[in-house]
């Protein structure tokens, strides 16, 4: 979901925030409809500005979180020594350690608790 002005970011946060504590699915408004999916990112895991480890870094997450993300992309292949993958996902995520939202960033597929990647239903970036 791309957001053309300030306001849609904190309508689409606002619904994300609702949806969360109601414990509802959310469809993003655009031209296309945006399946949102929630999972759970690991406590240590760098957000990004792309889908690869050369991106900018916008942050660490500081404690297991929500993540709340509308599609995936096939980045930099990264292996942990644990887990191998190069899909990527893109969402939001909101970080209380830091009193920080961080809205349209990718994270690795391994810090990202999935069943599969990508999970069934979720739209390639």
């Amino acid at each position: 979901m791309r957001f053309s002005s300030k306001a849609g970011t904190a309508a689409a946060s606002l619904a994300l925030t609702l949806a969360t504590t109601a414990g509802l699915a959310v469809t993003a408004p655009s031209a296309q409809a945006t399946t949102w999916q929630h999972y759970s990112i690991d406590a240590n895991s760098r957000l990004r500005n792309g889908p690869s480890t050369s991106s900018p870094s916008r942050g660490i997450t500081t404690q297991d979180l929500d993540f709340w993300i509308y599609c995936y992309a096939r980045g930099t292949y990264v292996d942990d020594g644990h887990y191998h993958t190069d899909i990527w996902y893109k969402g939001n995520v909101h970080d209380p350690g830091t009193s920080t939202q961080y809205y349209d960033v990718y994270s690795w597929g391994g810090n990202v608790n999935t069943p599969s990647d990508p999970p069934a239903g979720l739209e390639a970036c």
